[in-house]
């Protein structure tokens, strides 16, 4: 996201980014899909409403704000609770409980967190062995830790400094394991002592079939196994390994630099391509048959190595997001235009309806408020507002009204006899062919679905109002 090289522009744009945020009440999930909405990140957004602050506050009004949104960002984390990437297998084997959370209350919490603990402390902490266990719980390795922590603390009743030296235990005993079972690292480190230059070192690790990161890991254990714990062959072992890793660095670097310059030519056609379209990145990605990341990754680049055709897509970019604030600006008058005057159907003038908003922008509702304030009279926002107050609980597709409209029986017509009572076999009554193609095309129109935008899309299809077939009722 690029702001706005003119300042009033800039200041407009900035008061729209911090509205927005008041709005949401500075939440990170409605921050993040703004974010995502202008192709940068939620700390880009937070620090230019921040920067607006600065200009309608007082610098101890913005202090209490920002300490503000520090408690949002700790309410926010202390309520979350650890999702997992599979069903919970703790709990599905423990409760016969189907859940990818963590835990869903305390008994569940007090038997995720034990289960873990007692694999922690049976297998020593083992940093291979916690990866694994992760990956068969779908989780981090941080999770596992933090809740070993936890059980040790808050269940056990261990203090901090307890934990740590039961920690501090069972890394002894680990690393006399390691020692003994691995004579052949322990083989390595006596030849790098004996090693003189960088071809020795490379040689002797090489040969020795163990990757550096694991002698990195390893060297502590080494020494207080096999060399009573001399913090200078300690020291001396390091400073070798490390003329190994700078050796790989300058091969990796210079690899790296290679496949840039092999990739510059791609990478300067498709921006300068990008550049003389017409088109969006969405859309440009799609027309090109390359994904989001691999056009990021050409223009991270472009940004290194060609500095002036990274500034001609600034200004592109630019030019576009001045664009889009003023195409949804138009949008908005045009939307007020239906609210005031109606739309044209069949030479008829209708209500302005969810579906005449949805058929001039698919952008949120409170999005467009957002961006009304500034763009229209207060009057003509009023009305705005109350038409998205009005419809507020029908923005989003809601699977359970699909549901009940599809085993709902919905009478349209019968005959009636001569007491005007309705004659039995003469209902019609809307079949459930009729209902999937209406929520069809309301799928097809990117239309949110729910009874309302249900109920008035089925009435312009039996009005005839829509370009899809419309079959006899059954």
């Amino acid at each position: 996201m690029k702001l706005p090289t003119d300042e009033k522009e800039k200041l407009e744009f900035l008061k729209y980014l911090y509205d927005y945020c008041v709005s949401a009440n500075w939440n990170k999930e409605k921050m993040e899909q703004l974010a995502k909405q202008l192709d940068t990140n939620i700390g880009h957004i937070k620090r230019n409403a921040i920067e607006y602050a600065y200009k309608i506050m007082s610098r101890n009004e913005v202090k209490q704000l920002e300490a503000k949104i520090r408690e949002i960002r700790k309410k926010e984390k202390e309520v979350s609770v650890p999702s997992l990437s599979k069903i919970n297998p703790i709990l599905y084997q423990t409760k016969g409980k189907n859940t990818t959370k963590l835990w869903e209350d305390e008994d569940d919490k007090q038997i995720v967190l034990k289960t873990i603990y007692n694999f922690c402390e049976e297998n020593n902490y083992d940093a291979n062995k916690i990866k694994e266990y992760a990956k068969w719980l779908g989780a981090n390795i941080n999770t596992i830790t933090i809740s070993a922590k936890e059980y040790a603390t808050k269940y056990l009743g261990l203090t901090l400094e307890e934990y740590s030296d039961k920690r501090v235990q069972h890394a002894v005993i680990k690393s006399k394991q390691i020692a003994k079972q691995n004579s052949n690292i322990a083989n390595a480190y006596e030849k790098l002592l004996k090693a003189n230059n960088l071809e020795e070192i490379k040689s002797i690790i090489e040969n020795s079939n163990i990757e550096i990161t694991r002698l990195s890991k390893d060297v502590a254990d080494f020494v207080n196994s096999y060399k009573n714990g001399d913090e200078l062959i300690k020291q001396l072992l390091v400073k070798k390994m490390n003329i190994y890793k700078e050796y790989l660095n300058k091969q990796i670097t210079v690899q790296k630099e290679k496949e840039k310059n092999e990739l510059l030519p791609i990478a300067n056609n498709i921006l300068e391509k990008f550049i003389n379209s017409n088109e969006i990145i969405p859309v440009f990605c799609k027309n090109n048959n390359i994904n989001k990341a691999t056009f990021n990754k050409y223009l991270n680049l472009i940004k290194e190595k060609n500095p002036p055709l990274y500034n001609s897509y600034i200004k592109k970019i630019t030019e576009i997001q001045k664009k889009w604030y003023s195409y949804k600006v138009k949008q908005i008058r045009q939307i007020i235009s239906g609210l005031k005057n109606g739309i044209e159907i069949n030479g008829q003038i209708k209500k302005f309806d969810l579906i005449d908003y949805y058929s001039i922008t698919k952008t949120s509702i409170n999005e467009m408020l957002q961006i009304a304030k500034d763009n229209v009279t207060q009057k003509d926002f009023d009305l705005f507002n109350k038409f998205a107050k009005q419809n507020e609980r029908n923005t989003e597709t809601n699977t359970k009204d699909i549901n009940q409209i599809m085993n709902q029986k919905i009478m349209i017509s019968y005959e009636k006899d001569k007491n005007n009572e309705p004659i039995p076999g003469t209902e019609v009554i809307v079949s459930n062919e009729d209902k999937q193609k209406v929520i069809n095309y309301l799928r097809y129109k990117k239309i949110p679905i729910n009874l309302k935008t249900y109920s008035l899309m089925y009435k312009r299809y039996i009005n005839g109002e829509l370009e899809i077939k419309q079959d006899k009722h059954k």
